[in-house]
């Protein structure tokens, strides 16, 4: 079976995602794309490097904040005077004199990055396909970056084929105003993130037999009755294309409570996805 993962932004809860990925090694499961945004992406290249599970959870444990920003030191910079002369209303005039756009550099992540992966550029596989999304900033384009070029029928201008390296990760990580945006190739980009947190179209691009989507963001629900029936990791799995409609399943690992989301329409009937996110110890049943 064809598998392809999908790991959602959500920066610290990132850390999440490596227990998901603990739990397909441990079920045998090895995916043939992996498509990640912002703190997704990070995971996504992890695993394209060769880091397994344990390398993942210990690299989110030991990241201080130093290590991914900083603050900017050019408080001169902070104010423009001279935007409060020019024409317009007072809102306009008050938005020219803000010289800041960005608070935190994130080159600090550069250097975190590379050390883990154990250089700039990210380790091409023939066994895994890896894209990264990312917005460019000027013309607010939602651009994957992948290490290999989609089917034929799959291709689009947004799918661009790249070595894929520590530019494109900073570039998907770059959260508007927070953070300073990252250039790839002399254009500025912005998190993905803000147009498609969870990117599950690259790795559908890849026409997979089943697709496993890792959400960080929690959701607290009460549990409607079971659409379907429990695989038997515990997660549940539909077509892609099914009706729009979100059952949630407990599942458990020794040390994560999980909730199994679905979510559709999605663009492939072939395709199979299991929804993962976290859910709180006490909302979930063991």
């Amino acid at each position: 079976m064809k598998l392809g993962l999908v790991l959602s932004g959500g920066g610290s809860r990132g850390a999440f995602e490596a227990g998901v990925i603990a739990a397909m090694e441990q079920a045998g499961l090895r995916p043939a794309v992996v498509s990640g945004t912002s703190a997704g992406a990070l995971n996504a290249a992890g695993m394209a490097a060769g880091l397994g599970a344990d390398s993942l959870a210990t690299w989110w444990g030991s990241i201080a904040d130093a290590q991914v920003y900083r603050m900017r030191r050019d408080i001169w910079r902070l104010l423009r005077p001279a935007g409060l002369l020019g024409p317009g209303n007072v809102a306009a005039r008050l938005l020219r004199s803000v010289g800041w756009t960005w608070l935190w550099d994130i080159e600090p992540l550069r250097r975190t990055v590379i050390e883990a992966l154990g250089g700039q550029r990210v380790p091409s596989r023939d066994d895994l396909v890896l894209a990264v999304s990312a917005v460019e900033v000027t013309s607010g384009e939602l651009v994957r970056f992948v290490s290999a070029r989609p089917p034929p029928e799959r291709r689009s201008d947004r799918y661009r084929a790249v070595d894929i390296d520590v530019d494109h990760l900073l570039a998907s990580a770059a959260v508007p105003l927070l953070f300073k945006p990252a250039r790839v190739g002399g254009v500025l980009h912005w998190d993905g993130g803000i147009v498609a947190n969870t990117p599950i179209a690259p790795a559908l691009a890849f026409e997979p037999d089943a697709v496993i989507v890792v959400m960080t963001a929690r959701r607290d629900r009460k549990r409607p009755e079971p659409a379907v029936s429990p695989t038997r990791s515990g997660a549940t799995s539909t077509p892609c294309s099914a009706s729009r409609w979100r059952p949630t399943l407990p599942a458990r690992t020794p040390s994560t409570s999980w909730s199994v989301q679905r979510r559709g329409p999605r663009p492939s009937a072939s395709s199979t996805c299991w929804w993962w996110s976290p859910t709180s110890p006490t909302s979930a049943t063991r």
